[in-house]
């Protein structure tokens, strides 16, 4: 059985807060589920609407009518990817019911695409989807009842009616999306500084290095290679032999270890910069 998933999260990655009616619009938008569920609601709903219309206009072939209004319930499958062609179809198969069938047959399959279309689609969409959708639907009341404007009012208040629930839907969804975008942009932000910090330690760490130990192995180096010979005995020339190659062992660890600071990930290279760099050919011989 579904359920109402909770809001995405993730341990990297902060979201704005969501509502409960957030989590089931969401849901609403993105389950499988609620695509069969609308079409075959909206399938039912056309076979009892026909149904009675069967008794109110006797002398129509509906079962044509009920043929092609399960087709289009069928078309709702499609309004979340081509909703524009949905809206289409629906809208133009309601003026035909109003004109030459039972009257207000198939207007809720055309309400149904035109909301979502109104909810994801883009703005050029909207306005060809939303023209198209109002065209149908207000003509064959205007035809048949003109000059009563009133008797279009029914119509124009469903148009409207869908328009401001989508629209509240659409507003409240992008709002969402701006504000994980930006708490997005103020986490990656956050690493980058963090990531920053730690390349300055580390440059730190490697000029540390660098001044204290490197320096002393230097300095040791130096002074056994001065003492070589001179100890006067094959025991203190061996102890001074093995205390050299020691501290030149010592000096290339110390060097592997600055080099392998600085090569770690640092800052974006426009810190890099910011600190400077400890290079670790400068250590001495």
């Amino acid at each position: 059985m579904s359920h109402v998933p909770a809001a995405p999260h993730s341990e990297d990655v902060s979201w704005v807060p969501r509502t409960l009616l957030d989590r089931v619009a969401q849901w609403w938008r993105s389950s499988t589920l609620t695509l069969w569920a609308v079409a075959g609601a909206a399938g039912l709903f056309q076979l009892m609407v026909l149904n009675v219309a069967s008794y109110t206009y006797p002398h129509l072939p509906l079962r044509g009518w009920v043929i092609a209004s399960l087709l289009l319930a069928g078309s709702l499958l499609a309004r979340r990817r081509w909703p524009l062609a949905v809206v289409t179809a629906t809208s133009l198969a309601s003026a035909a019911g109003d004109l030459w069938g039972p009257r207000g047959g198939l207007n809720l399959l055309s309400m149904l695409a035109l909301y979502a279309l109104l909810v994801t689609a883009p703005s050029r969409d909207r306005l060809i989807g939303f023209s198209v959708c109002a065209l149908c639907a207000l003509t064959p009341t205007t035809l048949a009842k003109w000059p009563q404007v009133g008797a279009l009012s029914p119509g124009i208040f469903t148009l409207v009616l869908v328009l401001a629930v989508a629209s509240i839907s659409r507003s409240r969804r992008q709002a969402l999306e701006h504000g994980d975008a930006q708490l997005a942009a103020q986490s990656a932000e956050q690493r980058l500084v963090a990531q920053r910090d730690a390349a300055r330690h580390q440059a730190r760490v490697a000029a540390e290095l660098h001044d204290s130990v490197g320096h002393a192995l230097t300095a040791i180096i130096a002074l056994s290679e001065g003492m070589q010979g001179a100890g006067g005995s094959p025991q203190t020339d061996e102890a001074i032999d093995m205390m050299n190659a020691l501290a030149r062992e010592g000096l290339a660890d110390t060097r592997r270890a600055v080099a392998s600071l600085q090569t770690a990930p640092g800052p974006s290279p426009d810190d890099a910069g910011a600190d400077a760099a400890v290079d670790p050919a400068g250590l001495g011989t």
